[in-house]
C-alpha cells in the first residue's frame, strides 16, 4: 500500500486536514500493516537518515492523531475519587478513559513497535530525538498502555 494513497508523501509527511479523514477512516490498515512496517524502517540502521526521519515523522504525527481521536482511542471521563486512593486538597477529579474502537491496536503498536525504538532514537542525530520525544509525550499524556501493568 503506497504512502500517497493515505495522503502522505516523502516531500510532505504532515497529515493535512484533508487527509486526516482518510487516515482515520483507514485506521485498521494503518495500525495493522503500514505503521508496523514503517517502524521497522525507523529501526533499521541500514536505511538512510533521511528515510528514517521521514518515517519517524509520519509515525509521530499519525500516532498523535490516533491518540487524540476520541472515537479511536477513547475519551477521558471524570469520576469521583476512589475510596482506596488518597486525594489531595483541591486535586482535580480522577481521570479515567473509556476505550475507543482501536484502543487495543494503538496500544499494541506503541508497546511492540514504537516504544522499543525510543531509547536508540534519543541517541540519534537531530532531529530524530525531537520526534521520538513527541511520540513518547503524546503517549504519556493519552495512553492507557503507560498506566497499565500489562
Amino acid at each position: 500500500m503506497a504512502l500517497h494513497s493515505f495522503g502522505l508523501s516523502q516531500q510532505s509527511p504532515h497529515v493535512h486536514p484533508q487527509q486526516t479523514e482518510l487516515v482515520l477512516e483507514h485506521h485498521e490498515a494503518m495500525l495493522d500493516r503500514l505503521l508496523p512496517a514503517v517502524c521497522e524502517v525507523i529501526a533499521a540502521p541500514s536505511e538512510s537518515g533521511d528515510t528514517r526521519f521521514f518515517c519517524l515523522r509520519m509515525v509521530s504525527e499519525v500516532t498523535q492523531l490516533y491518540l487524540m481521536d476520541e472515537e479511536l482511542y477513547g475519551s477521558a471521563a471524570t469520576g469521583g475519587s476512589s475510596p482506596t486512593s488518597p486525594t489531595r486538597r483541591g486535586a482535580a477529579a480522577v481521570m479515567a478513559r473509556r476505550p475507543g474502537a482501536a484502543t487495543s491496536a494503538i496500544d499494541k503498536l506503541l508497546r511492540s513497535h514504537i516504544f522499543p525504538t525510543i531509547p536508540k532514537l534519543l541517541q540519534d542525530e537531530d532531529p530524530m530525538p525531537l520526534y521520538a520525544l513527541k511520540v513518547r509525550d503524546a503517549a504519556a499524556q493519552n495512553s492507557l498502555v503507560l498506566s497499565s501493568s500489562s
